[in-house]
């Protein structure tokens, strides 16, 4: 994986972390930290996660999101689901 830091991430960085650990392991660690999620999104915080990345032209999200909202058809109005989703209601 690769990580791209502005200057100004970098001098923050280099702030929280001690002289004697390098950036490569002390974000390595933060990662390790991190851990897991334990609670999965649900559902609907899914999509609405999908609709802001396809609001922003991210053609994968906009893919994901069409899928996710055919998966519940029978639910709620597609056409309708998706109007309300990306005007952010």
């Amino acid at each position: 994986m690769s990580v791209h830091l502005t200057a100004d991430e970098v001098a923050r960085l280099d702030e929280i972390r001690s002289a004697e650990v390098s950036r490569s392991a002390f974000m390595r660690g933060l990662l390790r930290a991190a851990g897991p999620q334990d609670d999965a999104p649900t559902h609907g915080e899914a999509v609405r996660l999908l609709a802001e990345s396809a609001r922003g032209g991210k053609v994968a999200a906009q893919i994901a999101l069409e899928r996710a909202l055919r998966a519940c058809q029978g639910t709620e109005e597609p056409e309708g689901e998706l109007a309300r989703l990306l005007r952010g209601d």
